[in-house]
């Protein structure tokens, strides 16, 4: 959600490119844990 929140801030000429910038950038983020659980944002919310 954070990257398309910046994807839609910066409006960037090429979108999927930009994306996947964001996405290496912040990777570690996004990488789970040395327990193997998903980070805290991706965790459905019921």
């Amino acid at each position: 959600m954070q990257a398309l929140s910046h994807l839609a801030k910066e409006r960037p000429p090429e979108p999927i490119s930009a994306l996947a910038a964001y996405l290496l950038k912040h990777k570690s983020t996004y990488e789970q844990g040395p327990d193997n659980s998903p980070p805290p944002e991706a965790e459905n919310k019921s």
